[in-house]
């Protein structure tokens, strides 16, 4: 998980958190969508959204439903005619995810469900990809032909989430420390051939180390382990700890300047006798 926020802090004016400022997407309503479109329809709307599973992974598809639910109903009323859609899935063994999938595919000409290669490959992570938006009024794709499509498709990469899965475990730990070695300077080398020496010999590549630098202080109040952080602060108490240390150390000690003060010993007064 990679906690980063430049994109958000470089162009704070293209992004929208909704009228309470969260985010959440869920509790956006047609109002708030009208006046986000300004009367305007997308050509292209991506969602990649997810909320976290990784406790409970085996309720990750019911965890993610709302999300999902409020992505495809923003897609349908934000999308132009003939305009498309990329959206994050995961497993479809629940009714209520296939009847998703099933009411949002009918409306495009063409429906792939894609697993992109650094997608790991014993996670439920697929990208459902939607061409050809015809409106919610139109239904391509009759609902039988969809159901045996939708249950086709979940055998199919259930099989090799499976297949990836029993690789895993037939390998793990049983590589020395040497052969890891040994495969991972195989790797490098062949990166280095493929990738890194045409990209450091290209005079017009863009490098994130020549860009201006952006103050984020958020971030570091979650130290090395973002993951294992925000796991951590899940309870009322750890978060107000976190908080209280955000407000010391940042707010206290960068944005208020600090005063020198020199301290001198005080004079004795002499005795009175």
């Amino acid at each position: 998980m990679l906690l980063e926020d430049d994109i958000i802090l470089r162009h704070p004016e293209r992004w929208r958190f909704g009228n309470d400022g969260s985010g959440d997407i869920k509790k956006w309503d047609d109002d708030y969508l009208k006046y986000l479109a300004g009367g305007r329809h997308f050509d292209l709307i991506t969602a990649d959204g997810s909320l976290y599973s990784q406790d409970n992974p085996e309720e990750q598809e019911l965890v993610t439903l709302p999300l999902l639910e409020a992505e495809l109903r923003i897609a349908e009323r934000l999308l132009a005619f003939l305009g498309s859609l990329v959206v994050k899935v995961y497993t479809m063994y629940l009714p209520e995810t296939r009847a998703l999938i099933q009411g949002i595919a009918s409306h495009f000409d063409d429906v792939y469900v894609f697993k992109p290669m650094s997608s790991k490959g014993g996670n439920n992570e697929r990208y459902l990809i939607c061409l050809g938006f015809r409106g919610c009024e139109t239904k391509v794709l009759e609902q039988e032909v969809a159901e045996n499509v939708l249950h086709n498709c979940e055998i199919y990469f259930s099989k090799l989430q499976s297949s990836f899965i029993k690789a895993n475990l037939l390998t793990y730990n049983v590589i020395s420390k040497e052969e890891l070695g040994v495969y991972r300077d195989r790797v490098f080398s062949e990166f280095h051939r493929r990738v890194l020496t045409k990209f450091i010999s290209s005079p017009s590549r863009k490098s994130h180390l020549s860009m201006q630098k952006i103050d984020r202080p958020w971030t570091d109040m979650f130290g090395k382990n973002y993951v294992e952080t925000l796991r951590h602060i899940s309870d009322k108490r750890s978060a107000l700890h976190h908080l209280r240390k955000f407000v010391r150390v940042f707010l206290l000690e960068k944005l208020v300047p600090v005063q020198s003060y020199v301290f001198s010993a005080p004079r004795r007064l002499p005795d009175r006798t």
